[in-house]
This record gives C-alpha cells, sequence and structure tokens, in this order.
C-alpha cells in the first residue's frame, strides 16, 4: 500500500491504475452465443431463426432453407439491406434484418444443345423467340441454342407459307421449346401463349421476311428490345422506304405504287425518259422476286399485268406494284445495327450482275 501511494511515482503510471481499477470487469463466457436473424423471403411475412454462433455453416443453410422452403437444388444469396450478398457463416452479426434471394443457375450451351437433340427444355435456360424461323432465319435459331445456350420458341407468323417452313438446311433443324401459330390481329393472345411456356424470353427476333411485321409487334406487347410498330410499315413496304430516304433529304428515284391499270398509266405519262427504262416489282417481295427492268411503254404494262394478283416468293398477295425509275451504276448493299441509339455498320456488299 505505501508504495501505491509512494510521492515519486510516476503520476501517468498512478493515472492508468485508475483507470484499470474503473473499468468493469469483463465477464468471460466460454459457452456458444445464441443469435437471431430476421428473414425476408419474397413477399412473405418476415421470419426469425435463431443459431448458435459454432454451429456449421452447412447447419446454417439448411435452417434457411427450411425457413424459405428452398429447396437444396435451388441456390440463394443472402443480402444485406441494399442488395448486397453476404457469406452463410455463423459469424454473421445477430440482431439483423437479410434478404433470401433465390437465384437461377443458368444452363451452359452443352446442356442446352443436348436438351434440344432430346427434345426437352431446360429449366434455368434463356430463351429467343424467332419468329418464322427458315432459311438464314434457322441458322440463327441454331446458333442460340449451340453457341449461345438458349432455348429457341418457334412463332409461325400469319403470312408464311406452309410449304416454306420445311425450308432449313440439313444440320441446321433443332428442336423448340414450343412451337406457336399467330393468327391474324391476336398478338396479346399470342404473347400470352409465350409466356405460358414459362422460359425466361430474352429477346423476340426475326428469321425472315414473312415475320417483319409480327416480330416487331411481338416485341412490344413481350415489353423486349425491338424496332416498334410505329414504322413498321417502313420495314416491309418498299414504296414507303424510298419515300422515307426522300423526306430525309436524300436522294430517292421517282416512283409510283399502283393498283390499276390507270395508275400504270398515270406513271407512264410522268416519266417519259430516254432511252426508256423503268423498274417493275412487288412492293413487299424480297431479293429480286417478280423484279422486271423494262426497256418500253409496253413492257412496263405487260410486267405490271404479270404481277398483278399474283403471290411473291413470300406467299404474300401482290395487293399493288411499284413502279420506279432504273438508276443505272453499281449496286451497294449496308448491313447495320442499331441499338439504344448507337449505330454500327456490320458489312457492306458490292451487286455483281
Amino acid at each position: 500500500d505505501s508504495y501505491r501511494t509512494h510521492p515519486h511515482r510516476p503520476r501517468a503510471l498512478r493515472q492508468l491504475m485508475r483507470k484499470v481499477k474503473e473499468s468493469p470487469t469483463p465477464v468471460v463466457n466460454n459457452g456458444p452465443q445464441r443469435k437471431w436473424m430476421q428473414l425476408r423471403c419474397g413477399n412473405a411475412p418476415l421470419r426469425r431463426v435463431a443459431w448458435y454462433d459454432n454451429c456449421p455453416d452447412s447447419a446454417l443453410d439448411k435452417l434457411l432453407r427450411t425457413a424459405c422452403r428452398i429447396g437444396i437444388e435451388t441456390e440463394y444469396l443472402l443480402c444485406e439491406k441494399g442488395g448486397l450478398p453476404l457469406a452463410v457463416s455463423s459469424s454473421l452479426p445477430t440482431a439483423q434484418t437479410y434478404e433470401l434471394v433465390p437465384t437461377v443457375r443458368r444452363a451452359s450451351a452443352l446442356e442446352v444443345a443436348k436438351a434440344a437433340e432430346a427434345g426437352l427444355s431446360v429449366p434455368g435456360a434463356d430463351a429467343v423467340v424467332v419468329v418464322d424461323p427458315v432459311s438464314t432465319g434457322a441458322v440463327v435459331a441454331h446458333q442460340a441454342v449451340h453457341r449461345m445456350g438458349l432455348q429457341v420458341i418457334c412463332v409461325w407468323s400469319e403470312s408464311i407459307p406452309e410449304e416454306l417452313k420445311g425450308f432449313v438446311a440439313h444440320g441446321m433443324g433443332i428442336s423448340h421449346a414450343g412451337v406457336l401459330s399467330h393468327e391474324v390481329g391476336e398478338v396479346a393472345k399470342t404473347a400470352a401463349a409465350v409466356r405460358a411456356i414459362g422460359a425466361n424470353v430474352v429477346a423476340c427476333i426475326v428469321g425472315c421476311e414473312t415475320g417483319v411485321s409480327l416480330g416487331d409487334a411481338l416485341a412490344e406487347a413481350l415489353q423486349l428490345p425491338g424496332n416498334g410498330t410505329l414504322k413498321s410499315g417502313l420495314r416491309r413496304n418498299k414504296y414507303a422506304q424510298a419515300e422515307a430516304v426522300r423526306s430525309a433529304g436524300l436522294e430517292a428515284p421517282f416512283q409510283m405504287q399502283v393498283d390499276s391499270i390507270e395508275g400504270v398509266e398515270a406513271f407512264l405519262a410522268a416519266w417519259s425518259p430516254s432511252p426508256y427504262r423503268a423498274v417493275v416489282k412487288p412492293v413487299e417481295g424480297a431479293g429480286s422476286d417478280g423484279v422486271s427492268i423494262c426497256d418500253s411503254r409496253d413492257g412496263v404494262v405487260a410486267a405490271y399485268r404479270a404481277l398483278e394478283g399474283t403471290k411473291n416468293v413470300l406467299g404474300l398477295t401482290n395487293y399493288s406494284v411499284l413502279l420506279q425509275e432504273y438508276l443505272a451504276g453499281d449496286e451497294y448493299v449496308v448491313d447495320t445495327v442499331s441499338r439504344d441509339g448507337v449505330h454500327k455498320c456490320v458489312a457492306l456488299w458490292k451487286y455483281d450482275k
């Protein structure tokens, strides 16, 4: 005691000893600490679960799955407020609120391809809708399965002829996650049928010219990225395409869209180049199908009569015919892709005719 109160003892040491005396004596508890959390699972009411700090992580995982009725085959994330995922561990702090978010494992491209060959669907694989998957569209569908691991839902438009549905190159055939046939004016019904398949649809694309209009409308109905329906006509009607070019301030050919011989006569009266050359073609054709280059006025009339009321290569009725000025010179094709205001040129072609 005399040593503790000795006047020459350093003041700092006396202050330190005073603080030690005033601090509470810690309670040593060598037993497991009981913890609890509130757990949110979707729209269900909050659940409260408790565990002991030194329990195995696997036991806590089983407790969380049981509380939220999550099967062992389903993966999940345990997230704190703000959505930050946490590791499932007994060392988590007590008296916190967490959210358990089930996740779906994305199937690999190999799994999807094998399932497609067997005619099976794959839980956990995203899907793409392809409208009229024929010709190059069949190749796109095949690549979606075998390269990207996507399931493909086939939607046949009302415009595609039955004989064109089998236009698929050898080796490009696949089994679809669903096959639907669209009825005229029933876009909402077709969209509902796509949703009923139960796949996570991430895109709706067009496989053939016949499906352009439906592709626009279906993507819009499914609330997927697409061209929209406001200008769908411009993507099929060749007359409207040229007029859109003209309205943008660019040069475009002289043209008329006609549905009668009187319309043909009006074109002939308005267009008389020398030497004479004019183009006659379906207003909603594809490629060079039904296209005639005429060297005389009589040739224009004959070409019109040959097209009037017939069906083109796509099975569409030629309800009207496009008469155009002949443009001499080289012909180029520019392929572009646009998304969210970003435009990219993907290919340039020069025709060799």
